[in-house]
């Protein structure tokens, strides 16, 4: 997940976020995360869709790569 998108993510969803997080079969290559429940970080991010305009008008979501959880000891990771 893009930095920008996993910032405002975490944000509008007051959850964790992991700017370094490698899961397995990354092959060490890292990216931006945040820590939530799916569903819940989901359906915020709808409910304040709003949120996620930049200000040049463009919409973070086109900055989304395919999204990906994994599970961790502490919950899961989105990214």
């Amino acid at each position: 997940m893009r930095i920008e998108l996993a910032r405002k993510i975490a944000e509008v969803c007051e959850c964790e976020l992991r700017e370094d997080y490698s899961g397995r079969g990354m092959g060490g290559k890292e990216t931006a995360g945040v820590i939530g429940d799916l569903t819940v970080v989901l359906a915020l991010v709808i409910e304040n869709a709003d949120e996620f305009v930049d200000h040049s008008g463009d919409a973070l979501f086109e900055y989304m790569d395919v999204l990906r959880t994994d599970s961790m000891d502490v919950g899961t990771i989105i990214y």
